[in-house]
């Protein structure tokens, strides 16, 4: 026979429940609210954490589509990842400028196929001198137009 606790009334001291228990309304907890059991904590509507949360297990959001492993933190997004802001990788190995959209790479870039299309370019002294000279540039541009007819480079 089930018990009801109506408004105003409270239990005070220890509530065990066997059995289902179902609550019309807000369940507030101050303390810890933990299975006894290896049975799940299941959640059927949106679930708020205003404060920090702690998982010890892996994190799975719709089965498949974002995972963190526990073990190795490895992150899994099956989608599209979306960044506000600068992107950086292991430090500077590897960044984007959020502002320039600058790519910077410390190491070498791999690929099978490489298909670079550049709009503009410009061709610096790599000793920080304001001009380069006509034979740099001409050797400059031979090897442009040769990545562009070998395909490796698209022209704009």
């Amino acid at each position: 026979m089930a018990q009801r606790v109506t408004k105003g009334k409270g239990i005070f001291g220890s509530l065990h429940v066997t059995g289902d228990a179902t609550i019309k309304g807000n369940l507030a907890v101050d303390g810890t609210l933990s299975s006894l059991t290896t049975t799940d904590v299941i959640v059927t509507d949106d679930l708020t954490v205003t404060d920090a949360a702690a998982i010890g297990g892996n994190l799975a959001v719709a089965t498949n589509k974002f995972t963190v492993a526990a073990a190795t933190g490895n992150t899994v997004v099956a989608g599209t990842l979306g960044v506000a802001g600068d992107l950086a990788v292991n430090g500077t190995k590897f960044t984007v400028d959020e502002a320039t959209g600058n790519v910077v790479a410390e190491g070498n870039i791999t690929a099978d196929t490489f298909i670079m299309t550049v709009k503009n370019a410009l061709v610096a002294d790599p000793a920080g001198g304001a001009t380069v000279d006509a034979e740099s540039r001409t050797a400059i541009a031979a090897i442009i137009d040769a990545l562009i007819a070998t395909g490796v480079m698209a022209a704009a």
